[in-house]
């Protein structure tokens, strides 16, 4: 049989209205009868998008009319079905238990390795290789890989079509089988849109559909399809070449600092666009793939209240409904250790835990469980808790059916969703709620599944646990979302049908978009030409290039007004970035327009939005703060708003997690006590100071016994034993000349002077303030010719720093060198010759400040402590950092809303 000679080919680049011939097609054929014809098209979300652009458009069509291919395959009936993605976990799993191929052997238990493998079975099904043609065709110059998958695909396929299931290439199979004998009746036109290549077994069923119907088919215009489309003008499908015809849009490119600019720059112009009058639902946002922009676009939009859509399947074992049970389990089989109990309250995420949360942290590493805090957690978590012990208390020595199993831990996920629903509740929850709600049914379809493909087989808790772990891992569910007017964000495959009026392509970094291809590692470059040599055709890394560039320059035709283009110029780390090569071949076509950062109107008037000062501050000021620190100054100088949360408020930070709690503080602490025991005791062996002390600091701050700790105290010991050997003499004294600093007209350093460390100062700066600090070593007296005070500060930063550090006194930004020196000065009765600034890290470093300088220092920090004492007594608390760029590393940088504050002040100055 031939095929219906009035099938047509249409092939043409983005833009040539391809969408727009088939869509005329529907029309045509829907005003004859709606039932006798179909349009096919690769994903659901497509399939959607299309059935709202035939409803706009008055088609007169049924949903139905507009599916998927494989949604449109499970019509017609077949010997087997299609296996889930699940369902092949779970059977890959009893097949790799059974038996292992040796070369599999290192890496059975890698995730990566399963799922990459299953990719390779499901390309060998859709290039029509079958396992049995597989194994006869081995010889002696097969590669190890393919035999060992040759066996692992054999065993997979028997185990399927026991229980009545099949690869996608066995079942298309099934299906054109199925076709050929009864047709496609009352079908009499199928169009297929969407699509960008085929498998051999997909074409192979557009053929056989061609036998029973006309079939107009859409490809665009590409190295990738040219296989495809010289097989199918074989067949006897009439060609049409379509030329692009929609005129390009103005293009824009922004060039960001990092990911989060980038992300956040996109976010401030979808809010001018929308100011303007373009509505979010004409708004599209390409990446290329869910990492690394997808989590950090969601977190921007929802920061400046941007509703999105997100297009994407989210993996079941990364919702904290199994997240909490996998947690769980494992902590009831372990003892509930701390680390677990962590784990899951921060999962958990109830208010009612978190003070077990900071209880658990502060007695880290005692057992908690019998903790007061534990009982006074919510009766539902201890009703989970205990119903969890009991489930892995008889897990260890009982046989049971998966359908028993399955009860219990419904009953466990069960109590984990939300009971207390009611009408008037916020977006925000209600979405959570429904994305719930799509989990917990993806979830109980899962076990379902597990039930089906393992049988009443009785199994003991390991092994039925081991199943699950692979089935939820290989399980996606889409949160719903209703919403019309959103903002659309798309990968690379899924934006390729759309046309929006504005759309935005970020992180066209070269390696990411497009990717970097490497060769298929469990396939490689000799496994597949010996497929090929064999018959079946698969991929090879040259078709994997192709596809990429294929996706950036369809990527970059989505817009048919605006389109914004960005990448960043460095990764978090500071180090540089490269942007996409592919931009240059599109440069000289485009003549972009380079952005300028955009700054929103603010919504309330500017007036009301600039600093001023709050009289209930200036209050408590007078009230709180008779006793300042020198730190605490500092703090207000950077930021009002930081002294104001952390001296006035008093809000105190979480506690830190043990991993993290050797900060930088504790280890100042450290260095600061021995250098002071070096002085004070000269001859003390460096090694044992350090030890001595850091036993009973680490015993203080709860710091666990961890390789981390070591390597810290380790790194800490060898950069203190080169700093003392530079700067110390054998009898404590400092060497701190010219020849060691490298300053010109220094005067030298007393070598027999009276060394104090760790000096307690108080100063009036204020008639109603006083000011409390330490000095870090004073060096008094010397001879008649050094008559005077030497103040001492070391810095555990790298000599460079002190650089910087220096700066900032300048700038007044610091006020601790001026406060020592009158605080020296009080306590001695002496003049200040030098203070010094010692650097600890990399083997030392010295700043020494002397004469007019540091009179200058002096006058210039003095003023500044003038200035912000005034400030701080007329109520000024404004979120106004000195240094942004101290701001990440903040505290309080969740609260203060510093970007938004900036973003006002900036408005308000330009007179907006």
């Amino acid at each position: 049989m031939s095929v219906n000679l009035a099938s047509t080919l249409i092939v043409g680049p983005a833009g040539s209205g391809k969408t727009q011939r088939v869509f005329e097609e529907l029309r045509q054929q829907a005003r004859v009868s709606a039932r006798s014809v179909i349009l096919l098209v690769p994903t659901a979300t497509l399939a959607e998008h299309l059935r709202h652009q035939a409803a706009r458009q008055r088609l007169g069509v049924p949903p139905s009319a507009i599916t998927t291919l494989y949604e449109f395959a499970h019509r017609f009936p077949t010997d087997c079905q299609l296996a889930s993605r699940a369902a092949l976990a779970i059977v890959l799993e009893q097949c790799l238990s059974e038996r292992t191929p040796k070369l599999f052997a290192p890496i059975v238990q890698s995730r990566a390795f399963r799922n990459q493998l299953l990719n390779v079975i499901q390309e060998l099904s859709l290039a029509g290789c079958r396992p049995e043609d597989l194994v006869a065709s081995l010889d002696a110059a097969t590669p190890p890989p393919v035999e060992a998958l040759a066996d692992v695909y054999q065993r997979l396929c028997w185990r399927l079509a026991a229980k009545g299931l099949a690869l996608r290439g066995q079942f298309l199979a099934s299906v054109c089988d199925t076709v050929r004998r009864a047709g496609l009746a009352p079908i009499k036109t199928v169009l297929i849109d969407g699509f960008y290549r085929f498998s051999p077994v997909e074409l192979n069923l557009v053929r056989t559909l061609a036998l029973h119907a006309r079939v107009l088919l859409t490809l665009p215009d590409w190295e990738g399809a040219r296989a495809a489309q010289e097989e199918l003008c074989q067949a006897g499908f009439r060609q049409e070449l379509l030329r692009r015809i929609a005129p390009p849009p103005r293009v824009t490119l922004i060039r960001a600092l990092n990911r989060q600019q980038e992300v956040a720059e996109i976010a401030r112009r979808i809010i001018e666009f929308a100011r303007q009058g373009i509505a979010y639902r004409e708004i599209g946002v390409i990446v290329r793939g869910v990492e690394p922009y997808t989590p950090l676009i969601r977190r921007t939009f929802e920061r400046f209240g941007l509703p999105a859509r997100f297009y994407f399947r989210e993996p079941l074992d990364r919702h904290s409904l199994f997240e909490i049970l996998y947690v769980g389990v494992a902590a009831a089989r372990e003892a509930w250790p701390w680390e677990r109990v962590i784990e899951l309250v921060g999962l958990l995420g109830h208010e009612q835990l978190d003070h077990l949360e900071q209880r658990v942290l502060e007695r880290i590493p005692e057992h908690v469980v019998e903790d007061e805090a534990w009982r006074r957690s919510p009766r539902k978590f201890q009703s989970w808790c205990q119903e969890l012990e009991a489930l892995v208390a008889s897990a260890g020595h009982e046989l049971r059916a998966v359908a028993e199993w399955n009860q219990r831990l419904e009953v466990l996920a069960a109590l984990l969703v939300p009971t207390e629903i009611d009408d008037q509740v916020p977006f925000d929850r209600s979405r959570a709620w429904a994305s719930h709600a799509a989990a917990w049914k993806a979830f109980r379809d899962t076990l379902e599944e597990l039930e089906r493909v393992s049988g009443s087989e009785p199994l003991d808790f390991a092994t039925y646990w081991r199943l699950l772990e692979q089935a939820v891992q290989a399980t996606s569910y889409t949160p719903p979302d209703r919403r019309r007017n959103v903002i659309h964000v798309l990968d690379a495959h899924e934006a390729r049908q759309w046309r929006l009026p504005v759309v935005f392509v970020c992180g066209l970094v070269e390696g990411e978009f497009p990717r970097h291809v490497l060769d298929d590692p469990l396939l490689g470059h000799e496994s597949r030409l010996w497929l090929a040599q064999k018959g079946w055709r698969l991929r090879q890394r040259p078709d994997w290039e192709i596809e990429e560039e294929f996706l950036f320059h369809t990527a970059l035709s989505r817009a048919d007004h605006q389109l914004v283009v960005s990448y960043p110029v460095q990764d978090l780390e500071g180090s540089s970035l490269m942007p996409a090569f592919s931009l240059q071949h599109v440069w000289a076509g485009w003549s972009p327009t380079f952005a300028q950062p955009v700054f929103p109107q603010p919504a309330r008037s500017s007036a009301s939005e600039t600093a001023r000062p709050v009289p209930q501050f200036a209050e408590a000021f007078r009230e709180r703060h008779k006793e300042l620190s020198v730190r605490a100054l500092e703090d207000y100088i950077q930021c009002p708003f930081k002294f104001f949360a952390e001296h006035t408020l008093g809000l105190a930070p979480l506690t830190t997690p043990p991993g993290e709690r050797f900060s930088h503080a504790v280890q100042g602490e450290l260095v600061h006590w021995v250098l002071r025991k070096l002085t004070e005791h000269p001859g003390t062996d460096l090694l044992s100071a350090v030890e001595e002390f850091a036993q009973e600091l680490c015993r203080r701050e709860r710091i666990p016994e961890t390789y981390r700790k070591h390597l810290i105290l380790h790194e800490l010991a060898e950069e203190l034993a080169e700093f003392v050997r530079r700067y110390f003499g054998p009898d404590g004294s400092l060497r701190l000349d010219s020849s060691v600093v490298g300053a010109q007209a220094f005067p030298s350093w007393p070598q027999e002077a009276d060394v104090q460390c760790e000096v307690p100062f108080q100063l009036q700066v204020e008639p109603a303030i006083e000011l409390r600090g330490r000095i870090d070593r004073m060096d008094v007296g010397g001879g008649p010719e050094q008559h005077g005070v030497w103040v001492v500060d070391y810095k555990l930063v790298h000599p460079d720093s002190l650089r910087d550090y220096v700066r900032d006194h300048g700038n007044g930004l610091r006020l601790q060198l001026a406060l020592y020196a009158r605080a020296a000065e009080k306590l001695t009765q002496m003049p200040v010759r030098a203070v010094a600034f010692l650097a600890v890290r990399a083997g030392g470093g010295a700043r020494v400040i002397h004469g007019l300088e540091l009179e200058e220092l002096i006058r210039t920090s003095s003023y500044a402590l003038q200035q912000a004492l005034s400030k701080m007594s007329e109520g000024f608390v404004s979120p106004e950092p000195a240094d942004p760029n101290r701001c990440p590393v903040c505290q309080f940088r969740e609260i203060c809303r510093v970007e938004s504050f900036a973003v006002r002040a900036r408005s308000a100055q330009a007179g907006q």
